[in-house]
C-alpha cells in the first residue's frame, strides 16, 4: 500500500489524540509531511467535552491550568508550542518533515479549514467516543469534521488507541 505524502494531525493535548502519532509511521510515506495541530479559543462547551471520557475511560488534557486560564495569554500560547515541539521530535526522528501549527477558532471548522487551505492528502484524528446525552449535548467534532472535510479522514476508535496506550504503560 502507498503512503500518504500529506498528514494533517489536529491534537487536543490528551494521552487518547497522542495515540494518533504512533500510528503515522504505517500511514505516512518515507520522508512525509506530517502536520500537528493545535486549536486554542474554544468556548466553555468545546472545553467541557475534551475533559467527557473516551470510551468510558477518563483522559485529561496537557494541564489542568488549561481549563480555567485564558487560552490565549502567552504563557499558554507557549504551552501549546512546547506541547506541540514535544509531539513533533519523535516523528523527526523517524525522518518525516513535521510542521507545528497553533489555530484559533470552532475546532471542526477550523480543522477543516486547514485541511483545505493546505491540501492535505488526509486527516488523521482520534475520537473521543461519546455517546447518548453527551453527545446529543456537545455534539461530535470527528462527525462534524467526516461531514465537511475536502480530504479522507482517518479515524481512530478509543478502543484501538485505549489498547496503544494500555500496552504502552505496561512493564
Amino acid at each position: 500500500m502507498m503512503g500518504y505524502r500529506k498528514i494533517l494531525v489536529p491534537l487536543d493535548g490528551s494521552k487518547l489524540a497522542e495515540q494518533v502519532l504512533k500510528r503515522i509511521e504505517t500511514l505516512a510515506e518515507p520522508k512525509a509531511r506530517i502536520h500537528l495541530l493545535t486549536i486554542v479559543g474554544h468556548d466553555r462547551l468545546d472545553i467541557i467535552a475534551a475533559t467527557v471520557g473516551a470510551g468510558g475511560q477518563p483522559f485529561s488534557p496537557i494541564g489542568d491550568p488549561w481549563m480555567v486560564n485564558d487560552f490565549n495569554s502567552p504563557d499558554n500560547v507557549e504551552d501549546h508550542r512546547a506541547y506541540l515541539k514535544k509531539a513533533a521530535a519523535s516523528l523527526n526522528q523517524l525522518g518525516f518533515i513535521v510542521t507545528t501549527d497553533i489555530r484559533s477558532g470552532e475546532i471542526a471548522d477550523t480543522i477543516v479549514k486547514e485541511a483545505a487551505e493546505g491540501h492535505f492528502d488526509v486527516i488523521a484524528i482520534a475520537t473521543h467516543g461519546r455517546t447518548g446525552f453527551g453527545r446529543l449535548l456537545l455534539g461530535s467534532v470527528t462527525q462534524a469534521i467526516l461531514a465537511k472535510a475536502p480530504c479522507p479522514v482517518l479515524v481512530l476508535p478509543p478502543s484501538k488507541l485505549l489498547e496503544s496506550l494500555e500496552s504502552a504503560q505496561k512493564p
